[in-house]
């Protein structure tokens, strides 16, 4: 085994601090903030590295000197989470023996540290598992995971809690098979999921819910029978973007509906009314609007037999961008800025009858019209490189050459938009297809 220690410096510019002064086999990481101080975690590796001896700190270091927050041995892992407060939330993971001779997490905890004394706040018994999600006002919201006496994943009972620092007050009280999971905070709410598998596992039979809770009281926004399982997507003005899949009488995954509805908190509106096999997805906001991609595989599922476009919706109805034949594939720029920026950019990815990507075009979209940034024949592929506040940069490649475009744009005051083949033009292929990681 490679032997080594890893320490955190403070740096002003000028000299180098060790704050650490870690012995051989011990590792500190940085946490995060606490006031003016930080926190990090020390690995300990120096009676080896299994989890049953390893064992990991945290300390509060506020430039000066160094605070050992916990004292853990041998299978005890703390991690910072939060601050909450003036205080820090962390969990502390025990390792140990499961079941003979497995060796695995026996039960995960949440505490409260305020600078001198810890408080255990979940205080859970082996097969408990607590995650810290969010705060919420003066307060936090945490999941458990109950295993005890569960033979199956999908007989897990996940429940959500809101903790003032005192008391824990169980938000879902879900009984075997029901499994919550926050996903927003709406108008000082909170909104969650219940995956609902207490009737059965299968996709027909199963169900998932959405709900808002004020703190006293739970609604269930979209009250579904089995079959149907709903996922929060966005915030749109005040408003929320759900999407639903409906598993009802599908043959196949494919073959199921997924639809993006829209709640107000007292009435949903699908806005999509899809078919079977078509499926709206990662939806996101730009000014006024919705931008979201919508995938058909009602021709197969083969690249070169599906067909995904870019709708624009404004509430009321919904414009498609793209209109795209079946082995054209179109998604748009969902990237930090998107929704202050006039012009939506995006492209569209071209297949041949092997499923083989053949070319890969740019476009952008301005006051109701669709503009083509560029018209590329087979064997050439564009695609966005650089977002600057005055700049913008894509590559165009081929198999024998590459061409780098990189331009400056200054949008005029009545932000006229140039005739589509100018060179103007071709300085407005700025921002698209940076995709954000999305929630599974």
């Amino acid at each position: 085994m490679l032997r080594g220690k890893g320490d955190l410096y403070r740096h002003n510019g000028t000299t180098a601090t060790n704050l650490t002064n870690n012995a051989l086999d011990q590792h500190s990481i940085y946490e995060g903030g606490w006031g003016a101080d930080i926190v990090y975690r020390t690995e300990d590796e120096t009676a080896g590295t299994f989890p049953t001896v390893l064992f990991m700190d945290l300390y509060r270091h506020s430039g000066a000197a160094a605070t050992k927050l916990t004292s853990n041995t041998g299978g005890r892992h703390s991690y910072y989470e939060a601050a909450w407060g003036a205080n820090i939330v962390y969990r502390t993971e025990l390792y140990g023996v499961v079941s003979p001779p497995v060796v695995g997490l026996l039960r995960q905890d949440l505490y409260r540290h305020d600078g001198t004394t810890a408080t255990n706040l979940t205080n859970n018994i082996d097969k408990q598992y607590s995650h810290y999600e969010t705060a919420w006002g003066a307060n936090i919201v945490y999941r458990t995971v109950d295993t005890i006496g569960v033979g199956s994943d999908a007989e897990k009972i996940h429940d959500l809690y809101r903790h003032d620092g005192t008391t824990a007050t169980n938000l879902t009280n879900n009984v075997t098979g029901q499994q919550s999971t926050y996903e927003t905070q709406w108008g000082g709410d909170i909104v969650y999921r219940t995956l609902d598998r207490s009737a059965g596992s299968a996709t027909d039979v199963s169900m998932t819910d959405l709900y808002r809770h004020n703190g006293v009281t739970a609604t269930n926004l979209t009250n579904h029978g089995p079959g149907l399982r709903s996922e929060f997507e966005t915030h749109w003005g005040g408003d929320i973007i759900y999407r639903t899949r409906d598993y009802n009488g599908a043959a196949t995954s494919d073959d199921t509906i997924t639809d993006l509805c829209r709640h107000n908190g007292v009435t949903a509106t699908n806005l999509t009314n899809n078919a079977a096999a078509h499926h709206s997805i990662d939806p996101f906001t730009w000014g006024a609007y919705l931008v979201y991609m919508t995938v058909d595989y009602s021709g197969g599922t083969d690249p070169h037999e599906m067909v995904a476009d870019i709708f624009v919706h404004d509430g009321t109805s919904a414009i498609n961008l793209t209109n795209n034949v079946p082995g054209s594939i179109s998604m748009a720029g969902d990237w930090d800025g998107a929704a202050a920026c006039p012009v939506l950019y995006g492209g569209t990815a071209r297949y041949d009858a092997a499923g083989d990507q053949v070319a890969a075009d740019l476009f952008a979209y301005y006051e109701g019209t669709l503009y083509p940034l560029t018209s590329n024949p087979d064997g050439y592929f564009s695609g966005f490189e650089y977002l600057g506040a005055d700049s913008v940069m894509w590559v165009t490649i081929s198999s024998d050459r590459s061409v780098l475009y990189r331009s400056r744009l200054v949008w005029p005051e009545e932000r006229a938009i140039p005739e589509p083949g100018s060179a103007a033009l071709m300085l407005l292929g700025a921002a698209g297809l940076v995709r954000k990681r999305r929630r599974a």
